[in-house]
């Protein structure tokens, strides 16, 4: 399988740091796929603020803080830190779309998924089928 690219979306990092969440062994099965497959995680600034603060309020700063850690210093993860013109976009996306219950974080991911052409999304958040991207691990993939 190859998977060049595969952006890591705050549900996917959370169920991997955190032993208790409910896709966790999903989460470290799929993780071990991508670092075997020798992908590229990529993901963004806003996403690597939202998983430690959510670890934290979920778990306490210690995992929170392995979690950032862990990001920050993996050779495999692209941190993308959001520029001016892609965050313009993300909110005039957020702004039209009301009835799809995205964040402006999730609207900033898909801006740079698009930018970059990525097209799979580790993440057990449906709402990145919503937006067009395929989903990873998908129902056959775990």
């Amino acid at each position: 399988m190859t998977l060049p690219f595969v952006f890591v979306d705050t549900s996917a990092w959370w169920a991997y740091f955190h032993r208790d969440d409910q896709w966790h062994h999903r989460a470290v099965a799929a993780m071990r796929t991508l670092l075997e497959s020798r992908a590229v995680l990529v993901t963004t600034d806003h996403v690597f603020d939202e998983v430690v603060t959510g670890l934290l309020g979920r778990a306490g700063h210690r995992i929170a803080a392995q979690a950032g850690t862990g990001i920050l210093k993996s050779p495999s993860v692209l941190l993308v830190f959001v520029d001016e013109p892609t965050f313009r976009e993300a909110w005039r996306v957020f702004e039209k779309h009301d009835r799809m219950g995205w964040s402006p974080t999730d609207c900033i991911s898909m801006g740079v998924m698009r930018k970059r052409e990525i097209r799979r999304a580790f993440s057990f958040d449906t709402d990145f089928e919503k937006m067009g991207f395929d989903l990873f691990p998908g129902d056959d993939e775990s």
